[in-house]
């Protein structure tokens, strides 16, 4: 669970969508594709959150095992894409992908959805090195 209340916690799914907008706009100006841009969407996104947890001294966000960080900032960047794609204006999809982003974010907090934790696979799978004795 994120630190801080509930303003915390919404002001951070805010500047998740927001850096994620700005990254995908810029590059979908600069004339990227749309899989290009949704990729510089999750890094901006990312990174820029990177940056502000840093910067205010808070644990890093994205770093909690499982949590929905990037799916968030991939799910924002996506419906940008898609609106812009559709004829919409940019500052009304880049609202509405922030809210997007925004929301999942929260949502993923409030009901504790997370990705699967890694786990070690069985034996038969996993390498082992053999141990030779002594002699030999």
């Amino acid at each position: 669970m994120e630190e801080g209340g509930e303003f915390i916690r919404g002001g951070r799914a805010l500047v998740i969508g927001t850096f994620g907008v700005i990254a995908t706009t810029k590059a979908l100006s600069l004339g990227v594709g749309a899989v290009g841009a949704l990729l510089v969407g999750i890094i901006g996104a990312v990174g820029g959150s990177l940056v502000r947890d840093l910067l205010l001294g808070l644990p890093v966000s994205f770093l909690q095992v499982g949590s929905l960080f990037a799916a968030a900032a991939g799910a924002g960047a996506a419906v940008l894409i898609l609106l812009v794609t559709l004829g919409v204006g940019v500052p009304i999809a880049g609202a509405i992908a922030v809210g997007v982003t925004a929301l999942l974010r929260l949502a993923a907090v409030r009901f504790d959805w997370r990705f699967p934790e890694q786990r070690a696979l069985p034996w038969p799978w996993r390498f082992r090195p053999r141990m030779r004795g002594a002699g030999g």
